[in-house]
């Protein structure tokens, strides 16, 4: 999962200054795009004034996010403003935007994760991962990559590497850096706990807002066509996670650093250490565990599962015959709530969740996501998105693949230069409404590899949480993450195209 969307490491002075000249450039492009819309429709083509509208919004808004020119949160609630003002689509349809179940799913597992977080099981886990995988130097790199891939399945992926850090570090140091191969190790080291951090946000809707911003836009694109659930979105996503990873530790080990297989470490005595600092299983861990647990269950065994034309393993919901009425983000809440109410077990009066931890949810995010939402349900109103199709039919030469793979990497090198999620708020739209012009293709081929594709930020320490906190430890270079993460880029690129594939083409 990752955190709330600012990019992290860019210096402040050169901020500020794409921020001014942002918030005029968005503001001025935007309100002529707006202003001349009587002049730039095409009704005959089927470009209404409402859709040229909605396309003057959607520049300003999009400026606004890329350049950070006020709190990013803010900028989302633009369209909720502005749409029913410029009769765009009514208010009553835009405000839902803003409390989908979409965002419902969101919040509540940001709140369960504050949950594991509290508690610290999830730094038990993940040293008990690392023991699993053994502790020799190349064993302790696929045991980082796995370790925080397997935590950012289910909380921030910025969390997930501040707690892989401090072991990373200790090993790093312990070894020093006396060669060629101790360095090697090192940087592998750093480097596998961010790059599994990003990798594993892919696996689960919850894992990375723009896996949750691809779903609703399938929705809102084809209310008719396929869904994508908790199982059929890791269905098709946890094999990219399995597949990439090995790919990606055999490139940190052997490809574009050389880790020696025999290189002494002594590491196992440094994650037993920390293991003894947790002490025993406590109560809040076993409860926050446990509660996170039947949330997942609940997730995972919702949905009817069919395996064949004649088999069909019925969810929860349906056998309760309650067909689609509770959705993922009904789970969410429901747990949610319930760990508001659950002791923690600490003996101090506190529970599993506390309002305090309510108070620290990521809001900006949410009206983030909410106005990609809303943007989302423009292009619908206004009759954009089959515009856009027909306007993009000769894309990728008329080749669904074709165009599937040049959305995943034009998702991949983008997202180096801007936030996930609104990289993902402003493509999911467009994306969307070109997979309107190829009926005969499952829409979810082009969706689910562009979000996928949003998640594929390896090469530059500001593009992600975990790049950037790797990179401020001072022991890895901008031109040594550049050169790696190109490499891993190219990689998650060619499985992510492969696996949406075969799940979908």
């Amino acid at each position: 999962m990752t955190d709330a969307p600012d990019k992290l490491g860019a210096p402040e002075s050169s901020s500020r200054s794409l921020a001014k000249i942002g918030l005029w450039v968005g503001l001025v492009f935007g309100g002529l795009v707006v202003a001349f819309a009587d002049v730039l429709a095409a009704p005959s083509a089927g470009l209404s004034v409402a859709a040229v509208r909605t396309l003057g919004v959607t520049a300003w808004v999009a400026i606004w996010w890329v350049t950070e020119a006020i709190p990013l949160g803010a900028s989302g609630l633009i369209p909720a403003a502005v749409f029913p003002l410029l009769g765009i689509a009514p208010a009553s349809k835009i405000a839902p935007a803003y409390m989908s179940p979409f965002i419902m799913l969101l919040l509540g597992g940001f709140l369960l994760s504050m949950a594991l977080e509290r508690s610290r099981v999830h730094e038990r886990l993940a040293l008990h991962s690392l023991l699993l995988v053994g502790t020799s130097a190349r064993g302790l790199v696929l045991g980082f990559l796995i370790a925080s891939a397997g935590v950012s399945m289910w909380i921030s992926n910025t969390s997930a590497t501040l707690i892989m850090m401090p072991i990373a570090l200790a090993l790093v140091s312990r070894i020093g850096s006396k060669d060629e191969g101790s360095r090697a190790f090192g940087a592998a080291v750093l480097l596998a706990t961010a790059y599994g951090a990003s990798i594993g946000g892919m696996g689960t809707p919850i894992g990375t807002p723009p896996n949750l911003i691809a779903i609703g836009a399938l929705e809102r694109a084809f209310p008719d066509g396929p869904r994508l659930g908790f199982v059929s979105w890791m269905a098709s996503a946890v094999p990219v996670v399995v597949v990439t990873l090995p790919l990606v530790w055999l490139s940190l080990t052997r490809l574009s650093l050389k880790v020696p297989k025999d290189l002494e470490l002594g590491a196992e005595p440094v994650v037993r250490e920390e293991l003894m600092k947790l002490g025993p299983w406590r109560s809040f861990e076993r409860r926050a565990l446990g509660i996170f647990a039947i949330a997942a269950a609940l997730w995972m065994t919702r949905e009817n599962v069919t395996l064949g034309p004649d088999l069909t393993i019925r969810g929860w919901s349906d056998r309760l015959g309650l067909g689609a009425a509770p959705d993922d983000g009904t789970i969410a809440i429901v747990l949610t709530v319930l760990a508001f109410a659950l002791p923690s077990g600490e003996g101090n009066g506190d529970r599993l969740l506390t309002w305090k931890d309510g108070q620290r949810a990521p809001w900006d995010l949410v009206l983030l996501f909410g106005g990609g939402m809303a943007i989302s349900t423009g292009f619908v109103e206004t009759g954009l998105s089959k515009w856009l199709g027909q306007g993009m039919a000769n894309v990728g030469a008329g080749s669904a693949l074709a165009f599937a793979a040049l959305a995943a990497l034009g998702a991949t090198f983008i997202t180096e230069f801007m936030s996930n999620t609104a990289l993902a708020n402003i493509a999911m739209p467009i994306v969307a409404s070109a997979a309107l012009t190829m009926p005969e293709v499952d829409p979810r081929l082009f969706i689910v590899a562009t979000a996928l594709g949003c998640s594929c930020a390896f090469m530059m320490p500001a593009a992600t949480g975990p790049n950037a906190i790797v990179f401020a430890t001072g022991k890895i270079r901008i031109a040594q993450m550049a050169k790696v993460g190109f490499v891993v880029n190219m990689l998650a690129w060619v499985v992510i195209v492969a696996a949406t594939w075969l799940a979908y083409g």
